[in-house]
């Protein structure tokens, strides 16, 4: 399974870092390097599945889908 993740609105690599603050909620969130959004919620992350396929959350449909990475929108950072 593949273990990088980018995040939807600018194509940078996201990594897991602890919340700042106290009492947030949750124990880690997504953290993008390009654009250095934090928190970054799971909708707004692309998952890589495997070397062609990631996962990507829709908002117009409001589900997850499966696709291949050379039928993404976004230009990721690699």
């Amino acid at each position: 399974m593949g273990a990088n993740k980018w995040h939807k609105n600018c194509g940078g690599k996201v990594v897991y870092q602890k919340p700042i603050e106290e009492g947030v909620g949750f124990e880690q969130a997504g953290l993008c390097l390009k654009c250095d959004a934090f928190p970054i919620t799971e909708e707004n992350i692309i998952f890589e599945l495997n070397e062609k396929e990631v996962e990507r959350f829709y908002e117009d449909t409001k589900l997850w889908w499966r696709i291949k990475k050379e039928e993404l929108s976004e230009n990721l950072d690699n």
